[in-house]
This record gives structure tokens, sequence and C-alpha cells, in this order.
């Protein structure tokens, strides 16, 4: 059974456990990311997507997560425990271990704390650590 939820302007809807700075959220390192394409990520920590109406945005096995939602768009919980994020203007913040979540087709602001790698495609540029660079159309990947 594939469960749908509407959000339109809403301050939050919460679809997981209430979202707390836990221990989960505080880590080793930090990315930040900007562009227009695609990323992939795997996570432990505090994760951010700023989304801009484009793409989709996909957590797998999201129940063991703690998700706030604040914006405007489509979201729907699949049968295996996927998040879908879609047509969504706003943020999705993510805490905990082992977050797999990849967003794909349009522009995307990403924050994390913890620790993780990702691959970026797409155009843009990132900040992990110390390290600076860009997004490439091949995909850079990028630990932190």
């Amino acid at each position: 059974m594939v469960r749908g939820l509407k959000v339109l302007l809403m301050s939050s809807a919460i679809l997981a456990m209430p979202w707390s700075h836990s221990k989960a959220s505080v880590g080793r390192g930090h990315l930040e990311a900007e562009g227009r394409g695609s990323v992939k990520m795997h996570a432990t920590g505090h994760v951010e997507f700023e989304l801009f109406g484009e793409g989709v945005l996909v957590v797998q096995h999201q129940s063991h997560l703690r998700i706030e939602i604040h914006g405007r768009g489509d979201v729907t919980v699949t049968r295996d425990d996927a998040l879908v994020v879609s047509s969504f203007t706003g943020t999705v913040n993510i805490a905990g271990e082992r977050i797999n979540a990849s967003f794909r087709r349009g522009p995307v602001r990403v924050s994390a704390v913890g620790h993780g790698q990702a691959v970026l495609r797409g155009r843009g540029h990132f900040v992990a650590n110390d390290r600076r660079g860009n997004w490439s159309e091949r995909g850079t990947e990028v630990r932190w």
C-alpha cells in the first residue's frame, strides 16, 4: 500500500520521530554543496536538503530516521519504506544513522554535519571540511 501526503504551506510536517539535535547530529565533518543536477549520499549525522520546486528527493528506509519537512509540495511514503519528495519548495531535515538519500533533476542546496560520502553530478560547487571543488557531469565523489 502506498501512503500519500500533500504538504501545502505548512510550517512543518513530521514524518518520523520529533526533530532534535541528538548525539547523531554532531559529527566529525561537514559538507556544503549547491548546484543543479543530482546528489547521491550515504551519511550519519544531520543532513538538510533545500529544494526549489523541481526534482525528486528519495530517502530510503526512512522509518528509523528523524525527518522534518518545511515547505510545499508532494510527499509520499512507499510500500518499501522510502520517503519520496517531489515538486517541493522548502527544506527537508534528516537526522540519524545510515541516511541513504538521493536527489535528481533540479537545483538543490545540501548541508551535512557528521560523516559520510556523496556523489555530486551536474554543475555546482561544494566545501567538504577544508576541501573546495566543483561538481562534474561525470560525478565528483566527496567525503566528510
